[in-house]
């Protein structure tokens, strides 16, 4: 499989969220531990939720999907015809990636540099939509919060999805596509990242 190069798809949003950990674990601002950690893990969800403008997008707009998730949107919306109260996201899930609890690991440093937060940020910060029976997958196969290599070797995209790889389960770049038009013959179509 070719190698893909990590690339942030919200890179200012990373930034501004690097800059506010570097404030936040500076010594010299002496904001209480148990605020410390509230706050960054607030700022861990932003990391991959929100855009460059800081607009919400759990779900929309999210770069990386997964096929089982596509098909798992379209029979939503499908249903929703017949019941408008559904949610089409229903049964899907916003997963980092590199599990946010290692990321939380790396940031919770004190006098961290901004720098160095969005170089942790930028490399690892990373969200996938998955359907809800993907990430039963994921919990089966023990791979909920741990990765299949050790986090020094994450060097690529295919690195960062290395877990679903593992599992089987197929990761597209949909950045460029109208996620709820998508059709089964356009999602099978796809060129699958794992």
């Amino acid at each position: 499989m070719k190698q893909l190069s990590i690339s942030s798809h919200n890179e200012f949003n990373k930034e501004n969220i690097a800059k506010s950990i570097s404030i936040i674990f500076d010594t010299k601002n002496a904001i209480p531990d148990y605020i410390k950690k509230m706050l960054l893990e607030r700022l861990l969800w932003a990391t991959t939720e929100h855009d460059n403008n800081g607009i919400y997008k759990k779900y929309d707009g999210q770069p990386y999907w997964s096929k089982g998730a596509l098909r798992k949107l379209i029979l939503n919306i499908a249903e929703k015809k017949k019941n408008l109260k559904l949610n089409p996201y229903q049964d899907l899930r916003h997963e980092h990636s590199i599990p946010k609890k290692i990321i939380r690991e790396l940031t919770l440093v004190n006098d961290i540099t901004k720098e160095k937060a969005f170089e942790i940020l930028n490399k690892y910060g990373h969200a996938v939509v998955i359907s809800k029976d993907e990430d039963k997958l994921l919990n089966q196969k023990k791979l909920r919060s741990k990765l299949t290599m050790p986090l020094e070797k994450i060097n690529t995209l295919d690195d960062v999805f290395s877990r679903y790889k593992m599992v089987e389960i197929q990761i597209c770049d949909v950045r460029n596509l109208n996620v709820i038009k998508l059709t089964a013959s356009d999602i099978d179509d796809l060129v699958s990242l794992t």
